[in-house]
């Protein structure tokens, strides 16, 4: 074999060599393209869970919100109706008392009566001895009765347990 015939071979072998590592290259280069697209794809999904599971815990959030304040203005408007209850009760007891209820009041108070300054008041009796006043009209008995009426008829208005 002679020099050019060497000289060709060379050639034939650096080529063939370089051709080795340029395809071992565009392997490993492959390989790593595709890890790294792999592992963005896998942070990708990480993300797009994330947000997914971000965004229903706001929405439950909110959804929470939303009945807090429903429940709230049912609350209000609740309070609002008993409150008209009580003052229209109010308003009207005056005109239910006739003689047998004011009656039925003096008699409650026959105990409280004796040696006491006593005075008509409201449709009912107001007696005072030693300090002490018992009212006995409607409007301090609707008063002192409604803290037990209210859950009473707050089931009956609105269907809510007593």
């Amino acid at each position: 074999m002679g020099y050019p015939e060497l000289r060709q071979a060379l050639r034939e072998e650096t080529r063939r060599q370089l051709g080795e590592i340029e395809a071992e290259a565009a392997r490993r280069a492959a390989e790593i393209v595709a890890a790294a697209r792999a592992e963005a794809d896998r942070e990708r999904e990480a993300t797009c869970a994330e947000a997914e599971l971000l965004a229903a815990e706001a929405d439950r959030r909110a959804a929470a919100r939303q009945a807090l304040e429903q429940e709230r203005l049912l609350l209000l408007e609740a309070r609002r109706l008993l409150d008209a209850l009580r003052a229209e009760a109010a308003a009207r007891l005056p005109g239910l008392v006739d003689k047998a209820c004011r009656a039925r009041l003096a008699a409650e108070l026959a105990g409280e009566l004796d040696g006491a300054s006593w005075e008509l008041g409201d449709g009912g009796l107001v007696a005072t001895r030693g300090g002490r006043t018992v009212d006995n009209t409607p409007p301090a008995r609707l008063a002192r009765a409604w803290p037990a009426l209210e859950p009473q008829l707050a089931a009956i208005l609105f269907g809510e347990p007593t």
